[in-house]
């Protein structure tokens, strides 16, 4: 019998990311999604605080446009 998960989870779970592991595996999507966010700047320094993080991702998007995908 099947164990029932919340969303929660079972994305912590099962979910996989867009991004692979040396061996070609696919990483679990928190993986995934943290090492994007690091690529991307986002991700929060070790010797920051949350205040500091916060404001340097405000200024970071400033003045970015914002593309709305249609269907």
């Amino acid at each position: 019998m099947p164990m029932p998960l919340c969303s929660l989870h079972w994305a912590e779970r099962y979910s996989r990311g867009p991004l692979t592991d040396d061996e070609g595996n696919q990483l679990p999507y928190k993986k995934s999604l943290q090492q994007i966010l690091k690529e991307m700047g986002y991700w929060k320094e070790q010797d920051e605080s949350v205040e500091e993080w916060q404001e340097r991702c405000k200024k970071h998007t400033s003045g970015k446009k914002i593309v709305k995908r249609m269907p």
